[in-house]
């Protein structure tokens, strides 16, 4: 069979158009989806920092007095926009009260696990953490704030790669001139490309992503419980002597909640 020169030119335009809108979309489709998944895993960081907050809430809680709580704090050099976290969070009770023989022994004992247990969870909302799947698929991990950070530079990354390396209004003009035909009906129209390349491009290039937003935002690890364990046996002492009636409400009220959770 014998082409013509203006079937062979017609059918190489064909060809680079839709090789052109192969790869002008599937770059966007790509992107699409993981800036969806980037979005869908900011509930990581949501259910971790309520897993901060509401034991913030109860540590100062337990202090029974905020001036205790502010003391506390003050002592082991946190800073008070992190106390601050816990304001009007929900309190999470459901902590387990150890045993001792004394009620300053065993509310000291109380402090210090709960202090632990906030720097775990300060750690794994800033690093992430492990867990054992459901469906039988072994084990994966939540994102923590660190690395939806740098997934997020990353992901802005290639979205500004794209955006300068196919160009919506590069690649409508590039493709316009390839179609011939299509190019004199632009041109009978005014349906020009010159002149409007940057609002072309306002409107359709891809967006960058913004982590910030989710979860507390950034926050600072906490001194090890090791470090802080003196400061913490000195004030409960202390807050156990002032406050004795009240630490044992405290601690029975809490005892009764995980003896039914």
């Amino acid at each position: 069979m014998v082409h013509t020169r203006d079937e062979m030119v017609d059918a190489l335009d064909e060809e680079v158009l839709s090789e052109m809108a192969c790869s002008f979309f599937g770059a966007r489709c790509s992107i699409d989806d993981e800036v969806e998944l980037f979005e869908a895993r900011a509930a990581d960081l949501e259910l971790a920092g309520q897993r901060v907050t509401s034991l913030l809430a109860l540590l100062n809680e337990a202090f029974i007095e905020p001036h205790h709580a502010q003391r506390f704090w003050a002592a082991i050099n946190v800073p008070e926009s992190f106390v601050a976290l816990a304001s009007g969070q929900r309190v999470s009770h459901y902590h387990a009260v150890p045993w001792a023989l004394t009620l300053c022994r065993r509310y000291v004992k109380f402090l210090e696990r709960l202090y632990a247990s906030l720097v775990l969870a300060v750690e794994r909302y800033r690093s992430g953490t492990d867990y054992q799947r459901t469906d039988g698929m072994g084990r994966s991990r939540l994102v923590g704030w660190d690395g939806y950070q740098k997934w997020a530079e990353e992901l802005n990354a290639r979205i500004d790669a794209v955006n300068a390396n196919q160009s919506p209004s590069a690649v409508l003009g590039f493709a316009r001139g390839l179609d011939m035909s299509g190019a004199e009906k632009a041109r009978v129209v005014g349906a020009a490309i010159n002149g409007y390349s940057d609002a072309i491009d306002d409107n359709l290039n891809l967006h960058h992503v913004d982590g910030s937003a989710a979860g507390l935002g950034p926050v600072q690890p906490l001194p090890s419980p090791d470090v802080v364990r003196s400061v913490i046996r000195s004030e409960g002492r202390v807050i156990c002597a002032a406050e004795r009636r009240r630490v044992m409400a405290l601690l029975d009220r809490l005892s009764r909640l995980a003896e039914v959770s």
